[in-house]
């Protein structure tokens, strides 16, 4: 699979940044779905998760983030359920400008309480996990 990487580099030199939109609507390979709008560097959102805790499953989340040139963050707080998604990622596309995609890796920490911290050290390491993901533009 060819794949274009638009290398740019600043040396202590102000350059142009590439312009990648990513204002739209996004799904995962899980099929949650994001939409996301960017001005001025900042994005802001709407995710919407079909995994997790039964209660929140299809349930909708705000997002936010940067963006920078073909670089990509975002977070997601999922609230009541005591957890937080970061995830970072590059813009893809196929040299043929098919399979407009975000490739990601994701830390999602959940949070273990007073009492756990307490009970288990080994709590800590529970409260961490990260992964991969790639986002197709729908």
């Amino acid at each position: 699979m060819s794949e274009q990487w638009l290398e740019w580099k600043t040396e202590g030199k102000q350059v142009n940044k590439p312009i990648v939109n990513f204002n739209g609507k996004w799904r995962n390979k899980l099929s949650s779905e994001m939409i996301i709008t960017v001005e001025k560097g900042i994005v802001s959102g709407i995710y919407q998760t079909v995994v997790g805790e039964p209660s929140h499953n299809c349930e909708e989340f705000p997002l936010s983030g940067f963006v920078n040139g073909h670089l990509i963050s975002f977070i997601v707080d999922w609230k009541q359920y005591g957890s937080i998604t970061a995830w970072v990622g590059q813009h893809i596309i196929d040299i043929n400008g098919n399979n407009e995609r975000i490739e990601t890796m994701w830390h999602l920490v959940k949070n273990i309480g007073e009492e756990g911290k307490e009970a288990d050290s080994n709590s800590y390491w529970n409260a961490f996990l990260s992964g991969s993901d790639v986002f197709s533009k729908i």
